[in-house]
């Protein structure tokens, strides 16, 4: 395997992980450069995430939508997290089937434990900056998608409909 592939490999074990806290890294200090530009998205794909920066604690994400992408109804057992509307507009769905509309430079917080989903409301694509803070304590980091069979097999829809790139390594 190439390191290209190791590289791209190792950001998807971590994006598709659920963010599990053995897989983030050790604490290091110095700043993290990182430069989004909104990818073009590969055929047949709806969502792109493009990670710009990780530490043991904290995560952040840009996630770009399409239309008819979206997010399941899901919730993290140890990620509280914050979701700012940077382009378009989204709806929110809670657990309770509750709906909550942002619009651009409004946000939302979910903190964990809760069930949330999204999808892009209008033509306009999404941009969703988010921000996650993991619980440190926390051995592991449930992810579980609501009214689901198999979250095995929601996971490998999503993620077979999101192309994944990282902000750190551009220039």
């Amino acid at each position: 395997m190439d390191s290209a592939t190791e590289s791209t490999a190792s950001l998807a074990e971590l994006l598709r992980s659920g963010f599990q806290p053995h897989l983030m890294p050790r604490h290091r200090k110095g700043l993290q450069r990182f430069s989004y530009r909104q990818p073009e998205l590969g055929e047949g794909k709806r969502k792109s995430l493009t990670r710009l920066c990780t530490t043991d604690m904290i995560y952040s994400a840009m996630h770009m939508l399409q239309e008819g992408g979206d997010a399941p109804l899901h919730l993290h057992a140890a990620m509280d997290q914050v979701w700012f509307v940077i382009q378009g507009s989204a709806v929110f769905q809670d657990g309770d089937g509750n709906t909550h509309k942002l619009n651009q430079f409004d946000g939302i917080c979910v903190p964990r434990g809760t069930a949330y989903g999204y999808r892009m409301d209008g033509t306009t694509p999404l941009l969703l900056l988010q921000f996650v803070g993991l619980n440190a304590k926390a051995k592991k980091n449930t992810l579980k998608f609501i009214g689901a069979k198999s979250n095995a097999a929601v996971q490998d829809v999503t993620s077979a409909r999101t192309d994944l790139y990282d902000a750190m390594t551009r220039g």
